[in-house]
């Protein structure tokens, strides 16, 4: 279980396997696209192109998850690299009003309150991330600025990894949860 006595997994709920690498989904509009394997001996999802920006949802289904600003939010998941550290992690969602269209980020695009620009202190060693853009608080609340509120308007959200930012190395990410509490 996450922190704060969270009780629902949506992935888990949504039928989303993270260890799944059909479950990886490419963003429209997003660089190298989503590449991953599973690696068995690591059990984690094995990406190893640079500015690779994924979604996670079923084969069948875009993976909107249903938004209630109202109730507290968090995002975590593990990631190792090896060889280097020099590329950057992030976690996050990107929202969507009742239409699904793709709201702003809070900066930039996407919403990266789980991790932004995380780094590891260590090659081969995982590190664990949960809402650590917002100093581990749920997100909660609507907001036009700032990583801990939804922005206004938020109905639908999609779960959104990026691994390798700026450069190819190899990271593994695992145990991905997107809980409500």
């Amino acid at each position: 279980m996450g922190p704060n006595g969270i009780s629902q997994d949506l992935l888990v709920a949504n039928g989303i396997d993270w260890r799944d690498p059909n479950n990886w989904k490419k963003i429209p509009s997003s660089g190298s696209g989503c590449t991953t394997t599973y690696d068995q001996d690591r059990q984690a999802i094995k990406i190893t192109n640079s500015d690779t920006w994924c979604t996670l949802a079923p084969a069948f289904d875009p993976g909107y998850f249903p938004i209630d600003t109202s109730r507290k939010y968090y995002i975590e998941a593990e990631y190792l690299t090896e060889g280097t550290t020099t590329y950057k992690f992030y976690l996050g969602t990107i929202s969507y009003d009742g239409s699904y269209n793709q709201l702003p980020g809070h900066p930039g695009s996407y919403d990266y309150f789980g991790a932004i620009q995380e780094r590891p202190t260590s090659t081969n060693t995982w590190t664990f991330v949960v809402n650590k853009a917002i100093g581990g608080r749920p997100r909660t609340g609507e907001s036009d600025t700032g990583y801990n509120k939804w922005h206004t308007g938020t109905l639908w959200a999609k779960v959104i990894v990026l691994a390798n930012y700026s450069g190819t190395q190899t990271t593994y990410v695992r145990n991905i949860r997107f809980y409500v509490e």
